[in-house]
């Protein structure tokens, strides 16, 4: 899924061909793709910005929020006619937005301030934000989650998904299986500010492509031969040359060092790595056991 960087570079390959145009008309090949909060109303495009994982195309009174989810993607040229799921016509040119996975979301709205609309009233705030530098170790105290959670809950800040959270954890030197309130307010700057250097770094190279990822324009981001942690299940750590290894953390993939990013603290306060993937496992394999006693016996066993 595009996050934060990826989104950012999409915007930024935006805003010179697309402010000062009128959005004329907005063609959904895809019934699910395009949502009219308001009927649809022409508009110049102002300004292009960014909000967590949203596009946002505002005009004077008017919106278009775009997420791309997890294959979504924004082009003046189509790559492939099959996946295109909406057309965006401009007065002198048009977007393509082309989607397998049929998940994206176009919201057209008019009317209501930008923080309101669907979907970004709920984000938490940018990274970079001045309130995160107060307030970023008191939400953390609050907080019973993985870091890891922590930082992929949109609430907290907006715009973190799977790939950075991994980065982000690895700069930090952060077990991403730490309870976010046993952190301190040291370690809580600390990741604070590889926050901010992982996402600004991971735009400078202007995103990172796996497989799906591209800007406007056709190109693919330039961030994934930097990777330090994402993606590189037992390739050597860079620092250490202890083998990465994997965990699930809700059912996300997530990849770390185990000798570089120790869980600190006393045992009785948090869980180690070791008792947090015993836990993990158990969990699974009863999961496990129930489906194979339900076909068994049903919904109810004896």
């Amino acid at each position: 899924m595009p996050e934060l960087p990826e989104v950012e570079t999409v915007v930024q390959t935006l805003r010179p061909k697309l402010i000062d145009q009128q959005l004329t008309a907005i063609q959904a090949l895809n019934s699910a793709t395009v949502v009219y909060k308001n009927p649809f109303e022409p508009f110049i495009i102002k300004n292009i910005v960014r909000r967590g994982k949203y596009i946002i195309l505002m005009g004077d009174d008017h919106f278009l929020t775009i997420h791309l989810r997890m294959t979504g993607r924004l082009l003046e040229k189509a790559t492939n006619k099959k996946f295109i799921r909406a057309i965006l016509a401009f007065t002198n040119s048009s977007l393509h937005f082309e989607d397998m996975r049929k998940f994206g979301r176009i919201v057209f709205a008019t009317g209501i301030e930008l923080e309101a609309l669907p979907g970004i009233r709920n984000l938490g705030p940018e990274p970079w934000q001045e309130q995160l530098d107060k307030s970023f170790y008191q939400q953390l105290q609050r907080s019973n989650a993985t870091i890891k959670s922590f930082l992929l809950n949109q609430k907290n800040i907006a715009g973190i998904g799977n790939i950075y959270a991994d980065e982000i954890c690895f700069h930090a030197y952060i077990n991403p299986l730490t309870v976010s309130k046993s952190i301190t307010a040291s370690i809580a700057k600390r990741l604070l500010n590889s926050i901010r250097y992982i996402l600004n770094k991971a735009i400078t190279l202007r995103g990172t492509t796996f497989a799906h990822f591209i800007d406007a324009d056709g190109k693919k981001g330039n961030n994934f031969e930097y990777l330090q942690a994402y993606g590189r299940k037992g390739k050597s750590c860079f620092r250490c040359n202890t083998p990465l290894t994997t965990i699930k953390i809700h059912n996300r993939t997530t990849v770390y060092c185990p000798a570089c990013q120790k869980i600190p603290g006393n045992k009785k306060e948090v869980c180690t790595a070791a008792d947090s993937l015993y836990i993990l496992h158990l969990h699974t394999f009863l999961k496990r056991c129930r489906k194979i006693l339900r076909r068994i016996f049903g919904d109810h066993p004896p």
